[in-house]
């Protein structure tokens, strides 16, 4: 069994840098007819990103 090695829990300040973060990149998020899948590629990204932050934020 591998042990999970935990990160620190962002303080509010570095929570609402990252959120701002993503919120940028939710705004800038747009199909490209030269690449549509590379929306889908950049929104799992963004997704798989707040729910980490989520899950940190969850276990304290």
């Amino acid at each position: 069994m591998l042990l999970e090695t935990r990160r620190p829990v962002p303080d509010g300040r570095q929570l609402s840098i990252l959120l701002d973060e993503y919120a940028r990149q939710i705004e800038r998020l747009a199909p490209s007819p030269r690449w549509p899948e590379r929306f889908h590629e950049d929104k799992s990204e963004i997704v798989a990103g707040l729910l980490r932050l989520a899950s940190e934020v969850r276990r304290g």
